[in-house]
């Protein structure tokens, strides 16, 4: 959850996983099961979240590479939903 550590915390802990050979198993998602999460709402974060400021973080800590972003955001994804 966004709101429950600081981003550098899941940074550290999605670095850390890969660390330990889990790059093909992680999934990451956001919870917005809210209205109020929803800049349309007034609220925020909003749903571009991860893709606006969470994965530019992530690439800023120097610790992963774009084929690992892909693994992680579009190939684990497919893997799980059975997508082609």
């Amino acid at each position: 959850r966004v709101y429950r550590y600081p981003v550098q915390t899941n940074i550290d802990m999605i670095l850390d996983l890969m660390e330990e050979g889990y790059l093909e198993r992680l999934l990451i998602s956001a919870d917005f099961g809210r209205s109020n999460y929803f800049r349309a709402n007034g609220g925020g974060p909003g749903l571009e979240y991860i893709l606006n400021k969470f994965i530019p973080r992530l690439k800023e800590s120097g610790g992963i590479t774009e084929n690992e972003i892909r693994t992680i955001f579009v190939e684990n994804p497919k893997k799980v939903y059975g997508c082609f």
